[in-house]
């Protein structure tokens, strides 16, 4: 059964069951909230936002980094699998979170801490990699801002 909220951003919302993910253990900095909606974007285009329904004033703007970072790639660990149950490389979705500025040249994705989604249990995780070749900051476009 759809669920409604009202948020700051998009107003009243009917989110469908199969677009809440639980986060067991939050996203890094929001441990004590678990509930999150995947919503398009009303604009279009390659933009996604992951919703809280505890928080309904807090939303995240997120993309798919192979869309801008083509070299990109996360390797989960066993026990990074094992807490979304992904048994299944195929059931999983990698997002990364943006950082939206004024000046879309100086937009910013974080890809030191993805978001990996089990599209078939409805779990997620935010985890950490230790790669330095990315940063929480990395430029959406490459050379932008000033």
């Amino acid at each position: 059964m759809p669920r409604q909220i009202q948020t700051p951003r998009f107003g009243a919302i009917e989110v469908a069951d199969d677009a809440i993910f639980r986060f067991p253990e939050g996203l890094l900095g929001f441990a004590d909230l678990r509930e999150y909606a995947l919503l398009e974007n009303p604009g279009g285009g390659p933009f996604k936002w992951l919703q809280s329904l505890e928080a309904p004033a807090l939303a995240f703007v997120m993309a798919n980094p192979a869309d801008f970072f083509p070299t990109y790639h996360v390797a989960l660990r066993k026990e990074e699998r094992g807490l979304i149950e992904l048994s299944d490389a195929k059931d999983g979705y990698v997002f990364v979170i943006l950082t939206v500025a004024a000046n879309v040249e100086e937009s910013t994705a974080n890809l030191q801490g993805p978001v990996i989604l089990n599209t078939k249990k409805r779990l997620g995780k935010q985890i950490v990699l230790g790669d330095a070749q990315w940063s929480t900051r990395h430029r959406l476009i490459p050379g932008g801002g000033a």
